[in-house]
């Protein structure tokens, strides 16, 4: 029997929201695109991406933003049998301005 779950990853799973536009201050962005995010899901992503089986440990809100980030990882075959979805918490996000030099977050 194959193994359900190669490595285990527990942390945050959130959406960045990152601008369209390079800026010099996050003041200046106006439009934005939505991306899943949040280190130890990216790092059990990548695992994902390079054959091992990976669980991530995590909670989203009962939103559209935990609804697109459940679907995100889906699509890559990220088990997600261990992400909660909790009622009355909104799912966390960051934004963050591009930019040439360091984001402005």
């Amino acid at each position: 029997m194959e193994p359900r779950c190669e490595v285990l990853v527990i942390g945050e799973l959130l959406a960045d929201l990152i601008s369209k536009e390079r800026v010099i201050s996050l003041a200046d962005a106006r439009s934005f695109t939505m991306y899943q995010g949040g280190s130890p899901a990216n790092f059990a992503v990548q695992l994902r991406k390079q054959g091992v089986l990976s669980t991530v440990v995590a909670a989203v809100g009962n939103d559209g933003i935990g609804k697109f980030l459940l679907e995100q990882v889906s699509k890559i075959g990220l088990n997600t049998g261990s992400i909660a979805v909790v009622e009355g918490f909104p799912t966390s996000l960051v934004i963050v301005g591009r930019s040439h030099d360091t984001p402005d977050f």
